[in-house]
């Protein structure tokens, strides 16, 4: 499987980090099967890329040896719809957890390629929204994030509770009962702007297939803002999985099309303006796996960027 950067004329270039995880339980067996034949997804393709940088761990005071490649997928078993962030020398990693408790698995590594697991957000019976949703939660996507101190983790409980975030000022726990925003829907981000706005984005009414935005308070969940449509869809007219940045003046977005199975892939834009209008990039889909519905890898999308200690940005994305 090729994997284009995203798009060289934004000097966004990206190599690929595999999680291993799957559009419905059934496609896991698959997935675990393809991943012992040795296959290896980069951007480079080939038999590997080289990793980033080994660097100390604060709370540990110890250095890994820093491998000098790495074999995908980084992460095995039931890992989807990564998302990722860097907070000094470390990396945090959460992956989704449908209705498996504890929820939302926390990863810890130093250098994108070893994964400890230290934590799980949801634990708390508030936490798992029980009280929405009669006892029976499904949680889909989260995205992770850590702003002044804070890491915020915000999902969706489809059956009831809706969009809501948590909070912990260690990765490790204790994280904090939830704050819920909205209902409808789900794939919720964040985006903490230099400006002090943060921005609340995901998917749009499923009419739509679009993915919507507004301006949040996250003390209170609540939003400042009415929710405006920022994209409709770069290739497809499908779209969720949303996440925003701001790299050298322009906000990028990019989101998963094409929906949750086959057709999965992964696109970017960006734009001076948070709400756009966003300009495509000209590799879209930058990660995809389509051509041949009989291949082992499949409903490659739903990623998310980082960038490592050395200046080079990296994609985290499920097999």
């Amino acid at each position: 499987m090729k994997h284009k950067p995203p798009n060289l004329a934004m000097k966004l270039t990206c190599n690929f980090l595999a999680v291993l995880g799957y559009g419905c339980l059934l496609a896991v067996s698959q997935s675990l099967a393809a991943d012992e034949t040795g296959s290896i997804a980069c951007q480079n393709g080939g038999s590997g890329t080289s990793a980033p940088n080994a660097v100390p761990s604060q709370s540990e005071g110890v250095v890994d040896a820093a491998p000098a490649s790495y074999q995908n997928p980084i992460l095995r078993g039931v890992n989807p719809d990564p998302s990722i962030c860097r907070v000094g020398d470390d990396y945090y990693l959460i992956t989704s957890s449908l209705y498996f408790y504890p929820g939302v698995p926390v990863y810890h590594s130093r250098d994108l390629v070893n994964w400890r697991l230290i934590s799980h957000a949801l634990t708390t019976p508030a936490q798992f929204c029980l009280e929405k949703n009669q006892g029976n939660p499904m949680m889909y996507a989260a995205t992770l994030r850590h702003h002044d101190g804070v890491f915020y983790v915000i999902t969706t409980d489809v059956r009831g509770g809706g969009n809501f975030f948590v909070t912990a000022t260690n990765a490790a726990g204790p994280w904090s009962p939830p704050i819920f925003v909205d209902r409808p829907v789900f794939d919720p981000s964040l985006f903490f702007d230099d400006d002090g706005k943060v921005y609340y984005t995901r998917r749009g009414d499923f009419k739509d297939k679009d993915i919507v935005q507004a301006e949040i308070d996250v003390k209170t969940g609540k939003l400042l803002t009415p929710l405006r449509s920022i994209s409709k869809g770069l290739v497809s007219d499908d779209t969720e999985g949303p996440h925003l940045y701001k790299i050298n003046g322009y906000y990028y977005l990019t989101m998963g099309e094409g929906g949750s199975r086959a057709l999965h892939m992964q696109t970017i834009a960006r734009s001076r303006n948070p709400y756009g209008p966003f300009e495509p990039g000209p590799h879209n889909p930058f990660l995809a796996q389509h051509n041949a519905w009989w291949h082992p890898i499949r409903a490659a999308g739903h990623a998310d960027f980082v960038q490592s200690t050395d200046g080079r940005w990296w994609t985290a994305g499920p097999w």
